[in-house]
Formats: C-alpha cells, structure tokens, sequence
C-alpha cells in the first residue's frame, strides 16, 4: 500500500523539505511505501507554467498534506495549503492536512503571525512547532503512519 504525501512549503525550508523526503523513503518498508509529491520536483514545463489543473491533480492524488513553514508566508505555499484544505473539505482523497512550523526562535514575519493565528482560529487543520530535524521526523512519523 502507497500512501502519498503532498509537501509544501517555500524555499526558506529547502532544508527541512528533503528531511522529510528522505524520512519518508527511510519509512518505507516492501508493506507500507511513502511517496512525496513536491511542487519542486515536478516536471519542469509543468513548474514554469504552474499549471493549476496539473497541480491540483497530483495533489488530488495524495492522503496527506504537510505544509512546512517558518520565518515567511510564501505566496504559493499559502495557496497550496489553501488548496489542499479545500480538497480536504470536498471529501476527496486527501483528508489529512498538517500544518508545521519551525519554531526555532527566529521571529516570523507579521503577515505569517496573521496567518497562523487565523488558521487557529479556523481550526482548520493540526498546527505543531518543531524546533529540530529530529523533532520533525518524529512529529512525520506519528503523523504518516
């Protein structure tokens, strides 16, 4: 069985995206695989064009979504999180939606500050802080499984 993880996230967390990716190929086993679906690692005519169809498509594709963010709101990540609970409300494939936010001291920006606490408001979805790769893998763990 293949359960597919959609990631997004803007490029201030490059870092913590391939954490995942990797956590995710070292969790799969023969009975149980983990596939991650990156925005970044998509065919390159169809990230150029950021083709919405094709986008939500393979978004559509997956079980869960996990958004990874930390000093800035990134426009995209934003709206791929936006997507993804749209998604989620539509009672379609994807009905895990996760937020995650790095939570190493760092101030973040007023407009991500703003974001963060409307999606509390919303409850939405799960909003968890790590501070470490370490407490990031766990928190996947639990999480994906």
């Amino acid at each position: 069985m293949t359960t597919n993880v959609f990631i997004a996230s803007s490029s201030e967390m490059r870092h913590e995206r391939l954490v995942l990716i990797n956590l995710l190929m070292d969790m799969s086993d023969g009975r149980r695989e983990y596939d991650s679906v990156v925005w970044e690692t998509m065919d390159s005519a169809m990230r150029n064009g950021r083709k919405e169809d094709e986008y939500l498509q393979k978004m559509r594709q997956c079980e869960v979504c996990i958004t990874l963010f930390w000093r800035t709101l990134g426009r995209y990540t934003k709206e791929e999180l936006q997507d993804a609970l749209s998604e989620q409300r539509s009672g379609g494939r994807l009905q895990n939606v996760f937020v995650l936010q790095k939570n190493d001291g760092s101030p973040m920006s007023p407009e991500l500050e703003e974001y963060i606490g409307s999606l509390k408001e919303g409850d939405c979805c799960p909003i968890m802080t790590f501070g470490n790769d370490d407490e990031l893998r766990k928190l996947v763990e639990k999480l994906v499984i």
